[in-house]
């Protein structure tokens, strides 16, 4: 009989073969790209990167954060030298100027409540030439009274396929200053922490690929709450060594 592994590495192969893959923008583009957003979100938020030495610098990489606000691809990117690919709210790509975008900033498309085998080959491909794939774990921006919505766990049955790490995120203070409904956000503190990685494999090995995909569910969503205070407040910093805190770099 075929195990678990075994059937996710079929899967895998099957889904990886003849697709095209979301390109890297050209350094030309990347480069002032991550330079405005920098200065812009770090004057403008007072923006603490929080955790960092936790992202690894190669390999596949699943990095899966809250969605309070639609600036949250820039708040992660800046806390690693890597390009993250985001999986993108299909809609955003038909808005004038901004689809055009983010389509050069090399997003992709995803239809939140109905991911197309498209988007899932996309994605796999992603992951199979050992970049960062950026997929938020609500899906859309958090709406609700929690601080975070229901999940979406199309990014975590990827990292089970592919055995890729995940790195959860957690971005404070955003969702304070950019509710939803407010057309600009204000300026305040914000803290994008970044949490240890979780390394799928070693989620329930041998068990079946749905008690593994509640599981990493389970442990993506305590890791990004820990950094989310229920006043939407961020967490002070504390002094690199305190307790109970990820070490900044």
């Amino acid at each position: 009989m075929e195990t678990a592994a075994e059937s996710a590495r079929t899967r895998l192969a099957r889904l990886s073969a003849e697709d095209p893959v979301p390109p890297i923008p050209p350094h030309w583009v990347a480069a002032p790209a991550r330079a405005a957003s920098r200065l812009l979100l770090k004057r403008y938020f007072e923006l603490d990167l929080v955790g960092r030495e936790h992202l690894p610098r190669g390999g596949p990489l699943v990095v899966i954060p809250n969605h309070p606000t639609y600036f949250d691809p820039w708040l992660v990117g800046l806390g690693t030298p890597r390009w993250i690919t985001w999986m993108a709210w299909e809609d955003a790509f038909t808005w004038p100027v901004v689809g055009a975008f983010i389509r050069s900033m090399g997003a992709f498309p995803v239809n939140v409540e109905r991911p197309q085998p498209s988007t899932i080959k996309a994605a796999v491909r992603v992951l199979e030439q050992g970049r960062a794939l950026g997929v938020f774990f609500e899906g859309g921006r958090t709406k609700g009274p929690d601080v975070i919505d229901a999940p979406r766990r199309g990014g975590l049955r990827l990292a089970l396929l592919a055995g890729a790490p995940v790195v959860p995120v957690s971005i404070a203070g955003a969702r304070r200053l950019w509710p939803p409904g407010r057309a600009l956000p204000r300026q305040g503190k914000v803290v994008v922490r970044y949490h240890p990685p979780i390394d799928p494999r070693e989620v329930l090995p041998g068990a079946s690929a749905r008690a593994r995909e509640e599981r990493l569910t389970e442990l993506v969503s305590q890791a990004i709450r820990a950094g989310l205070p229920p006043d939407g407040r961020p967490r002070p910093v504390r002094a690199p060594g305190a307790a109970g805190t990820i070490r900044p770099s």
